[in-house]
């Protein structure tokens, strides 16, 4: 791989999208087996390495309100060398914003879909939802509620996802901690044998598990 192209191959971009986390992108470049990347409080400062990853998105996050932070990125090769570090890019975190909502919860409607819930922080106007396949990895930002729940649909049967949520007024607030929901296994066949409703939080289900005043639903 030529160093010299590492710059226009990767492509490294960056986002503040809270007080205390930024998102970096780039663009995966062939014959490479993972990116690290590394982090700076200045320009000519030490840049250390924070992480080693197989995705080409990031969210760096326990980061200081109001902060300017700076990235380089480089490529570990399949031959085992790496490329060099690309440019720095600065990314200057928000001040500090609304809090992370309290209580936020996910569970399964189905074998495909999820329920996050979580609580109204005052002076919010919408509130973002991420999701990852991993607690520790990458959480990608999938919805945007005005409201305190959010359904995920077209998700994976028995499989895990995991969720955090931050308020958003004129810029994003503190993200949440994470919480995780496993989609139900087997339930379509499950549904075609049901023939009742249920109503579960003031909506009409095809429901065939009910259990202490709550509902897996077919849809």
């Amino acid at each position: 791989m030529a160093d010299t192209t590492i710059e226009t191959l990767l492509n490294l971009k960056g986002t503040n999208i809270s007080p205390t986390s930024n998102t970096l992108t780039w663009n995966a470049v062939p014959g490479a087996i993972s990116y690290n990347i590394y982090r700076s409080n200045t320009l000519e400062g030490t840049y250390n390495k924070i992480t080693n990853t197989l995705e080409t998105t990031y969210l760096d996050e326990g980061l200081t309100p109001n902060t300017t932070y700076y990235y380089k990125l480089n490529v570990v090769e399949e031959a085992g060398g790496e490329s060099e570090q690309t440019s720095p890019l600065l990314i200057t975190t928000a001040a500090e914003g609304l809090p992370a909502p309290n209580n936020v919860a996910a569970s399964p409607r189905n074998c495909q879909s999820i329920l996050i819930t979580w609580d109204y922080v005052d002076n919010a106007n919408s509130y973002n939802v991420y999701q990852s396949l991993n607690e520790d990895g990458t959480y990608v930002l999938i919805g945007n509620a005005t409201k305190n729940q959010l359904i995920m649909n077209n998700l994976t049967s028995g499989t895990t996802y995991y969720y955090k949520v931050a308020a958003v007024n004129d810029t994003q607030g503190e993200l949440s901690t994470s919480v995780n929901a496993t989609t139900l296994q087997n339930c379509i066949e499950c549904c075609k044998k049901v023939t009742y409703l249920r109503n579960c939080n003031g909506y009409l289900y095809r429901c065939y598990y009910y259990k202490n005043n709550r509902c897996n639903c077919c849809d």
